[in-house]
């Protein structure tokens, strides 16, 4: 890898992880959400009610609250107010002074005389409605009467009444321990106070015959009634429910950014820097999520009991351009989709500043109804959330109401849960009369909630850094099976290509995998944007590296012919094609020393000295780092090669019409023996003699004689000697198989004595040839080593 592809990796290195991988998503649908879906009262199971007496822990006696109908219902229904009063005989005209007053143990008792009692007091309680009249006696006959008898006689207005008779009795009579004796008389007539004060009673002991059975006693007598008594109280009812699931809409600002003029943060919040010196902070932009608005601002100090806030906020429509800045109040309604907020202080700490959406607002719907007789003007009722009142309502006051109620300042950020409570005070203070009212709430209702369902972008495996050399066969990189998407099925995903340098690669998706294919003899860096595409349109991106190495290719040594022919020991050139597309500096070698190669021309020399029907030889070239390498097949082939050594005459001077005896050597220069040798001796066009060498071993020299009668009518002959002329015997050299020499005739006068001549010339001359041929072969048997075959 060369310096200059290692800074270009480095470099996007440094720059591609702010965008390497991205992931996009968009608003699939956007659903207004009830907050306190229990708000519809159809199941008191989620309803908590509970009922008491206003600063006791007693529980409630004439208060209740209930969930039924659809309906929460929080009613007070008081009975009239009857009261108990007793009043005690105070006067006894029979002095019987122990029966008069409460019962107190101490008694009159009488076996004969009437005991008398009257004088009822009802000053204190005269003003009262009186409802009923009951006789009450604290008396005791301690044995059986068996002829005696008992009376208590009542006298009212003029009129008497036998209240009770005992006689017979089975055993003693006690209203003394324990219950007293006690006789409602209410509808004997028409009752007023006057005529209880003026009741008399007789308690008379009829005694019959001379022995009393035994006595009456008598501890007390009064007159017990019930009256309608005033009175007064307190109690109270509620219902209360909890809901979890939906995050409240309510978001905190970032007082963390902006813009800062004497403001900076603090451990209390934000605050300004210099004390008793005005600081200012601007929000960023604040925008309300898709389809929603920005309800209320609200912040909250760390001290509230110092408060110099002086908040302002401009608006927008598109989020660029914005209004002047407006004074508002703290949870002061915006109702804007876009906004700043401006907050100006001298001595505040600001703990926190938090944006609502949409106003969330508690919509109460329902009722007060009934009797509100004796009901004072301090009941009340309350709607609380999350423990905190949010509005106080009279509950002396018939009729039907419809609250909206912001509650945005009453949550807090990060909340799923809201706690709902509703509370009345019935406080009365009446004549004792009876009395029912209600308070009724036929819907609770919690607005501003929302749910954005989004379409989440795709996911993908990250495909990383690629790395390759020059001229690499590429690779696939499986990645679809990688992906998924929340509502895109990842056969159905777009996937695209962004290159930033397409000289060096392509790439492309094939059946779900990355295809990236190296373009030929390139190398470098450069970087491939991955863009992933669901059916909403939403993205999933990833920029990685790709580095190619450059890589110093290797020589080209095109292919050579499968077998290439060559003569044992003869030279030929044998043409070859190279290139190298990286080098110019190229050596070449081969593995046989008579192989030479010579890259200017192209072409290998052979001399081979070996033979073989395939011989191997290996060429080699190389550049600077590499070398490649191709085998020469050779057919190195031994033939004979024939060729005429010597054409030897016996005389100098030949004369026409004499026959000469031609001497023929001929030689085997080649490396295979020759067999069946021909050999033609011709004058001109004329044929002299045909003779055959059976056969010549290589380098081995044969001897014929062509037998030549010179024409008698010429001059000047050319006598020509040619080998195997039909080319039966394949030769290593087929150019040399003839010879010719020119000579000259003379006359036949000088013929007799150049004939004589000749005639013993030619004979010793045999004679010599005989000779010397057998020691010539005797001597090459014994000296030469055996036969080399050729094997085909």
């Amino acid at each position: 890898m060369n310096q200059l592809t290692i800074v270009s990796i480095l470099v996007l290195i440094l720059i591609i992880p702010a965008f390497s991988s991205v992931s996009a998503r968009s608003v699939h649908s956007v659903e207004v959400i009830d907050l306190f879906p229990q708000g519809d009262f159809s199941d008191d199971n989620n309803w908590q009610t509970d009922s008491g007496v206003t600063f006791l822990t007693e529980d409630a006696t004439y208060t209740d609250s209930m969930i039924a109908d659809n309906r929460m219902s929080l009613v007070h229904d008081r009975p009239d107010n009857y009261q108990t009063i007793s009043i005690w005989a105070d006067q006894t005209p029979t002095n019987s002074n122990y029966s008069i007053g409460a019962p107190d143990s101490q008694i009159t008792y009488t076996s004969g005389p009437v005991i008398e009692l009257a004088g009822f007091d009802t000053s204190s309680s005269s003003s009262y409605e009186l409802i009923s009249v009951s006789v009450v006696v604290a008396f005791r006959i301690p044995d059986i009467l068996e002829q005696d008898q008992v009376q208590f006689i009542m006298n009212y207005d003029g009129n008497f009444e036998n209240l009770v008779t005992y006689l017979n009795t089975q055993s003693p009579v006690d209203y003394m321990t324990g219950n007293s004796w006690t006789k409602n008389v209410t509808g004997i007539t028409q009752w007023n106070w006057q005529m209880i004060e003026d009741l008399q009673f007789k308690l008379d002991y009829v005694s019959i015959g001379g022995t009393d059975d035994t006595r009456l006693e008598v501890d007390a007598l009064g007159i017990e009634v019930v009256v309608k008594y005033p009175w007064y109280g307190s109690e109270w009812s509620s219902a209360s429910s909890i809901y979890s699931g939906h995050s409240v809409p309510l978001e905190s600002v970032n007082l963390s950014t902006g813009q800062y003029d004497n403001m900076a943060l603090s451990q209390c919040g934000l605050s300004p820097s210099l004390a008793n010196i005005s600081g200012v902070w601007i929000s960023e932009i604040l925008q309300a999520p898709p389809s929603q608005s920005i309800g209320r601002v609200h912040y909250n100090l760390d001290d509230s009991g110092i408060d110099d806030v002086t908040m302002q906020y401009s608006i927008s429509s598109d989020g660029i351009m914005f209004d002047d800045f407006i004074n508002a109040s703290n949870h002061q309604l915006v109702n804007e989709t876009y906004l700043k907020i401006r907050i100006s202080s001298t001595n505040s700490c600001i703990s926190s500043l938090n944006i609502d959406y949409n106003d969330p607002s508690l919509n109460l719907l329902g009722r007060v109804f009934g009797n509100l007789d004796g009901l004072s003007t301090n009941s009340k009722w309350k709607a609380f959330i999350n423990g905190q009142e949010v509005t106080y309502q009279p509950l002396a006051q018939l009729g039907s109401f419809n609250l909206m109620i912001p509650i945005g300042q009453y949550m807090e950020v990060g909340d799923d849960t809201i706690d709902v409570k509703i509370q009345a005070w019935f406080n009365w203070d009446s004549l004792g009369n009876s009395s029912a009212s209600a308070l009724e709430i036929s819907s609770l209702l919690i607005t501003g909630g929302f749910e954005i369902e989004w379409d989440e972008g795709p996911e993908c495996q990250l495909i990383g850094t690629q790395s390759f050399n020059e001229d690499g066969g590429g690779i696939l990189i499986p990645f679809i099976n990688g992906c998924s998407d929340d509502r895109t099925d990842s056969s159905n995903l777009t996937v695209n290509f962004v290159i930033a340098d397409e000289s060096i690669i392509s790439v492309d998706l094939s059946q779900g995998d990355i295809r990236i294919l190296l373009n030929p003899e390139q190398y470098g860096t450069t970087t491939v944007q991955t863009v992933v595409l669901d059916q909403a349109g939403n993205s999933w991106q990833e920029t990685f590296i790709v580095s190619i190495n450059s890589i110093d290719d290797a020589p080209i040594l095109n292919e050579f012919p499968a077998v290439v022919p060559v003569e044992l020991l003869v030279s030929k050139q044998i043409p070859f094609s190279y290139s190298d597309i990286d080098s110019s500096e190229l050596t070449a070698y081969t593995n046989r020393s008579w192989a030479m190669i010579d890259l200017d021309t192209g072409f290998i020399t052979v001399n081979a000295t070996i033979s073989g029907n395939i011989i191997p030889v290996e060429i080699n070239i190389c550049d600077t780092t590499t070398c490649v390498q191709r085998i020469l097949d050779l057919e190195v082939m031994s033939r004979p090669d024939l060729f005429i050594e010597e054409i030897n005459f016996p005389n100098e001077e030949i004369f026409q019409g004499d026959i000469i005896p031609v001497t023929i050597y001929v030689r085997n220069g080649g490396d295979y023996e020759a067999t069946s040798i021909s050999i033609r001796c011709q004058q001109g066009l004329d044929l002299v003699d045909i003779e055959t060498i059976p056969i010549l071993m290589p380098g081995e020299l044969g001897v014929i004689t062509c037998d030549w009668q010179v024409p008698e009518n010429l001059k000047q002959v050319s006598f020509n000697v040619e080998i195997d002329r039909g080319d039966e015997i394949n030769e290593g050299n087929e150019s040399n198989n003839q010879a010719s020499i020119n000579l000259e005739i003379l006359d036949s006068v000088t013929s007799d004595k150049s004939s004589k001549a000749f005639d013993f010339s030619s004979s010793t001359v045999w004679i010599i040839t005989i000779i010397s041929l057998i020691a010539i072969i005797g001597l090459f048997n014994l000296f030469t080593p055996p036969k080399i075959k050729n094997l085909n």
